[in-house]
């Protein structure tokens, strides 16, 4: 099956960056100079499209069982720390101890902090990626973060609180920042705040839309706020059991 290709891809994506970073010197630089390229934007790329094959397709089978939100952080943010070291950010973690297990597919929700915290290195040229894990008895004030309510990036009404409360996974970066005029437009496939060959930060524009969607699957909220020049925050929550 062509959906059996992302694991192996994922492992070819981060033993390029261990390479590098191990063996630095002599004709190993081949690596670090070809390499990258294919590295970095074929692999995952293909990746992404697959995932949204998948969702377009209704073919998302999930996995409900009990999941660790901090086991899924921690686990992220160990695969992107090579990525995150060759680029000079700062990348820290703080898991809330506290937060109770919840019902969830664990691929979906380490797929949704894979792309939010693999976006917010990507954009940001130093200082830090801050990943955190919380719980909160209601959905942000909307004064602070603006919630995605459909999933072409509109807002559509508040969706009822949940009662039970919920726990939340937050990516905040001292990035590049969203310019406001794209912001309503970033979560649709394959959009791009700048485009054409010659753009800075490559990609295939599909993070975002398959973090949505995702979330959307496990019946999870996201937030973001954004501000160009000033580094971006990005939130889920998800509905305690």
């Amino acid at each position: 099956s062509c959906f059996d290709v992302p694991l192996p891809v994922r492992k070819l994506h981060t033993y390029r960056h261990l390479i590098c970073i191990l063996l630095p010197c002599g004709p190993i630089n081949v690596l670090k100079t070809s390499l990258p390229l294919w590295a970095q934007r074929t692999p995952y790329c293909t990746i992404q499209v697959l995932d949204l094959s998948r969702i377009e397709a209704n073919k998302t089978n999930l996995e409900i069982a009990a999941v660790s939100i901090n086991d899924c952080l921690s686990h992220v943010v160990d695969s992107l720390a090579v990525l995150a070291r060759e680029k000079g950010v700062e990348l820290r973690s703080e898991p809330d101890p506290g937060i109770p297990a919840i019902f969830a597919d664990k691929s979906l929700v380490e797929n949704i902090l894979h792309n939010l915290v693999g976006n917010a290195i990507k954009f940001t040229e130093e200082g830090h990626v801050l990943v955190q894990s919380g719980q909160s008895s209601q959905l942000p004030d909307v004064a602070n973060l603006t919630e995605i309510m459909s999933l072409d990036g509109s807002e559509d009404g508040r969706p009822e609180e949940s009662a039970h409360g919920y726990v939340y996974l937050r990516v905040e970066d001292t990035g590049i920042g969203i310019d406001e005029k794209y912001q309503s437009r970033m979560f649709e496939p394959f959009s791009q705040e700048s485009t054409g060959q010659a753009r800075k930060y490559q990609g295939s524009g599909l993070g975002l839309s398959i973090a949505l969607r995702f979330a959307r699957l496990l019946d999870g909220h996201m937030f973001y706020s954004s501000k160009k020049g000033e580094g971006s925050v990005f939130a889920v929550y998800f509905r305690k059991s």
